[in-house]
């Protein structure tokens, strides 16, 4: 893993920045380069010796707002414990506080034409982690279930789903409340049809 020269991760934070700043009140394609350079007090050639488009920038700085929310995660020592269907994963309900703090930006992402970029990234987010989980708690599905990648592909697309209505849905709904519908409506892909763990 080849590590950044700080001065390059500062240069790539502040564009990402100012670009998930703009997209709060505008559009991806209402965005120029000049716009995200302006935003972030540098000039264009900075932007290109980084970037070669608004859209490289726009998916590394979706994959940054991951990166942060797992980051978080760590620093807090928080647990993925996902081996209880009856018990809301604390990792789960972090989450949604992540983006509720981030509400606008999240809201804006759907509203605006990048949902794709959004939902791609999201989709990916949530594959891996299903995945990652599956794993560590040692499940094997029945001979005639649903493979694990099935699993994790149909679990990411209802979750997208379900952030996405909560997110433009006017009525508040509390991160916890959400988190606890989520993992009600999804916790089945980890444990139905599994073969039962050995002691």
């Amino acid at each position: 893993m080849v590590t950044l020269d700080p001065r390059i991760r500062r240069t790539r934070r502040a564009l990402q920045g100012a670009l998930l700043d703009l997209i709060v009140n505008r559009p991806l394609e209402d965005i120029s380069i000049q716009d995200i350079t302006d935003q972030a007090e540098m000039n264009r050639a900075t932007f290109y010796l980084h970037y070669k488009s608004r859209e490289e920038l726009a998916l590394q700085a979706l994959d940054g707002l991951f990166e942060n929310l797992l980051s978080e995660a760590t620093r807090l020592n928080m647990p993925n414990d996902c081996g209880d269907p009856e018990t809301v994963p604390s990792f789960l309900v972090f989450m949604f506080e992540y983006m509720n703090e981030r509400k606008p930006l999240f809201r804006a992402l759907l509203a605006h034409d990048t949902p794709t970029l959004l939902g791609d990234r999201l989709r990916l987010f949530q594959e891996r982690g299903f995945l990652t989980t599956w794993t560590n708690m040692g499940n094997k599905p029945l001979p005639d279930g649903p493979p694990p990648e099935l699993r994790a592909s149909a679990s990411s697309s209802a979750a997208l789903g379900m952030i996405s209505w909560w997110l433009v849905n006017e009525e508040a709904v509390p991160p916890a409340i959400m988190a606890r519908w989520v993992w009600t409506l999804g916790s089945h892909y980890l444990f139905k049809d599994v073969l039962p763990q050995r002691e």
